[in-house]
């Protein structure tokens, strides 16, 4: 029987039927307050199309920084596939989901790399919005539907990679790729999956932006729906 096979029925006994598995990870839901996000998880559809891409961007021995974190989801799938070889850093803006992010990892008996920051092109923090349902939650929308504006500090991208060397980057930050896609720091790392926010952004800006990553020596590997996968040639 598998380390994870033990882990869940350990914390089926002690949880219920409050847990969900999802690409060998597993994820409590049970403190997750949007009931959106608990349908999808249930569903199989909670990042889906970025899970699809996710196995092509990471592999074994990877460096990965992760922008946006959310409930932990994609940061415990990436640690499971770099292994002991590697490691994954995520950096999440919204406190609320801190302790979120730590049940989930505590469940899989992994301790996550994570900053409660959020990551920008000057580091000198920022006006974030924070939603009920945490899809929404952005630095960018400033949709009626987001209740709550937080001040939080913030690193710059340049920062980042500089201090964590990573050749990977994990992009989903509702919107603020709009600025980060545009950074010269990029150019430090092999690859690069973003989920573009067209409905934010606009359609037109986020082509603008794909193609600015491919005129600087960026293929794109594949896309699904609104994620591409990017690699430096």
């Amino acid at each position: 029987m598998s380390i994870f096979r033990n882990i869940l029925m350990h914390w089926k006994r002690r949880l219920g039927p409050y847990i969900v598995e999802v690409d060998g990870v597993y994820i409590d839901f049970r403190s997750i307050s949007s009931s959106s996000v608990r349908s999808l998880l249930i569903k199989g559809y909670y990042e889906r199309d970025e899970r699809e891409l996710l196995g092509k961007a990471v592999r074994c021995g990877d460096k990965v920084v992760e922008l946006g974190a959310g409930i932990g989801l994609i940061g415990l799938i990436s640690r499971r596939i770099v292994g002991t070889s590697g490691d994954v850093t995520s950096f999440e803006a919204n406190p609320k989901l801190e302790p979120v992010i730590l049940r989930n990892y505590s469940i899989n008996a992994f301790t996550p790399e994570l900053v409660m920051k959020a990551v920008d092109v000057v580091g000198e923090g920022l006006n974030f919005r924070v939603s009920d349902d945490i899809l929404g939650s952005s630095a960018e929308n400033s949709d009626t539907l987001l209740s709550d504006r937080l001040d939080v500090p913030s690193v710059s991208l340049s920062e980042v990679v500089k201090t964590y060397r990573p050749n990977v980057i994990i992009m989903d930050v509702e919107g603020s790729e709009k600025s980060l896609l545009k950074c010269p720091s990029l150019d430090r790392v092999d690859r690069v999956l973003v989920e573009m926010h067209p409905r934010t952004l606009g359609r037109q800006l986020c082509d603008e932006l794909e193609t600015g990553m491919t005129d600087r020596g960026f293929s794109i590997v594949e896309r699904v729906g609104d994620n591409i996968l990017f690699e430096r040639l």
